[in-house]
C-alpha cells in the first residue's frame, strides 16, 4: 500500500487510488498498533502522542477558535481527514516493520524503496516519451507527458521537491551505512548511487523550461 500510495500521491486523476491506499493502510495501521499496544505506553512512543496531540488542537480550534467555521471544517473533512489516515497508516507501518526479524526487514526493503522511488522514475519516463516520444512514433497519451501551468495533467514542482527529496536522502545514507560497514561494491549500492544523478535531474529540469511541455491543440 505504501509503495503504491507514494507512486501516484502526487500525480492528478489518481484520487481513488490515493483514497483506496490510505484507507486500507489506515485499517491495517489500526490492526499493528493493537498488536504492538504496549509499545505505545514506553517513552519511545513520545512521537506517536504528540502527533495526536496535534489532531486534538486541531479538532479544539476549529470547534473553540475558528473565525470561518465553514472554511475550516472543509479543510478539516478533507485535508486532515487524510492527514489522520496517513498518521495511522505511517504508525502501524513503522511498528509492523520494526518488530519483523532483520530477515523479513530486508525482504521488505526492496519494495519500499521502489516505492520511494517511483516518483522519479514516472518523471523520468514523462520525459523521455513528451521529447522523443513523437520522433519514435509512439502516440503519447496526456497524462504520460510532462505539462505546464494550470492544464489537467499538471504536476508543481513543489509536489517533486515533496516526493523525490526524501529518496534522495534515503540514497545518501544508505550509501554512506554501506560504507561505513566496508561495502563498496555491490548491486544495493549501484541502484543507490544511480538515485542521486536521477534525483537531481528531475530537479534541474523543474526548474528549466526543458520540463514544460504544453499539450498542442
Amino acid at each position: 500500500m505504501f509503495a503504491i500510495l507514494y507512486a501516484v500521491w502526487a500525480l492528478p486523476e489518481t484520487i481513488l487510488i490515493r483514497h483506496i491506499c490510505l484507507i486500507v493502510g489506515a485499517l491495517l495501521g489500526v490492526y499493528e498498533l493493537y498488536q504492538f499496544r504496549a509499545l505505545l505506553k514506553t517513552k519511545y512512543a513520545l512521537p506517536v502522542w504528540l502527533i495526536l496531540g496535534l489532531f486534538i488542537w486541531v479538532t479544539f480550534h476549529l470547534l473553540f477558535l475558528s473565525n470561518n467555521f465553514a472554511l475550516q471544517l472543509e479543510e478539516f473533512s478533507s485535508i486532515w481527514k487524510r492527514t489522520v489516515l496517513g498518521a495511522i497508516f505511517a504508525s502501524g507501518l513503522g511498528l509492523a516493520i520494526a518488530n519483523q526479524c532483520p530477515s523479513k526487514q530486508r525482504s521488505y526493503w526492496p519494495l519500499f524503496y521502489l516505492g520511494l522511488l517511483a516518483p522519479s522514475l514516472i518523471y523520468a519516463l514523462k520525459y523521455v516519451l513528451t521529447h522523443y516520444g513523437q520522433q519514435w512514433g509512439i502516440q503519447v497519451p496526456d497524462y504520460l507527458r510532462l505539462h505546464y501551468g494550470s492544464l489537467l495533467f499538471y504536476v508543481p514542482k513543489t509536489a517533486y521537491v515533496c516526493f523525490c527529496l526524501p529518496t534522495l536522502a534515503v540514497a545518501l545514507g544508505q550509501l554512506r551505512r554501506n560504507i561505513d560497514h566496508h561495502v563498496w561494491f555491490s548491486r544495493s549500492n549501484f541502484i543507490y548511487a544511480l538515485t542521486v544523478p536521477l534525483v537531481l535531474f528531475v530537479f534541474m529540469v523543474r526548474t528549466s523550461k526543458m520540463g514544460w511541455s504544453i499539450v498542442p491543440s
